[in-house]
C-alpha cells in the first residue's frame, strides 16, 4: 500500500499545476488570515507550489520561504516514512519523531512571527 499515498500526492500536485490558486476559489481561504489579517506559516504555500511546479523558484520563495527551504527535508521524511517506518513498526516511527515535532512547531511559530513583524 506504499503506492496509494504517492498516487494521492501526485494527483494533488497535478490539480495544483493545472488550476492556478489565484484563479480558482475551490481551494478555500486561510482561516487564520481571515480572522487576524496576518499571514500564518502556511500562507502562500499553495501558490508557491503552483509556482514551483511551473519552475518559478523565485516567486515560490517570495510567497513562502520556509516552505521552499523545507521541501528537501519533506521529501526526505516522506522517503524515510515510506521505506523504513513500516518495517520497524509504527511505535518506532512515532517515538523517533516526537522530538522532531517540537522543533517543527517551534520553526512554524518563529516563521509566523518573523513574516508578520520583520518582512
Amino acid at each position: 500500500m506504499k503506492i496509494l499515498p504517492v498516487t494521492v500526492m501526485l494527483a494533488g500536485l497535478f490539480i495544483i499545476a493545472i488550476y492556478p490558486p489565484e484563479e480558482h476559489s475551490f481551494y478555500g481561504t486561510c482561516i487564520f488570515r481571515s480572522v487576524t489579517g496576518l499571514d500564518c506559516a502556511g500562507c502562500g504555500t499553495l501558490r508557491g507550489t503552483h509556482a514551483l511546479l511551473h519552475g518559478d523558484i523565485a516567486s515560490a520563495f517570495r510567497l513562502n520561504a520556509l516552505y521552499v527551504i523545507s521541501i528537501p527535508f519533506l521529501i526526505y521524511a516522506l522517503f524515510i516514512q515510506l521505506r523504513w517506518a513500516p518495517e520497524r513498526g509504527a511505535l518506532f516511527s512515532l517515538y523517533s519523531q516526537i522530538n522532531r515535532w517540537w522543533i517543527i512547531i517551534g520553526l512554524i511559530v518563529l516563521w509566523t512571527v518573523v513574516r508578520n513583524t520583520l518582512l
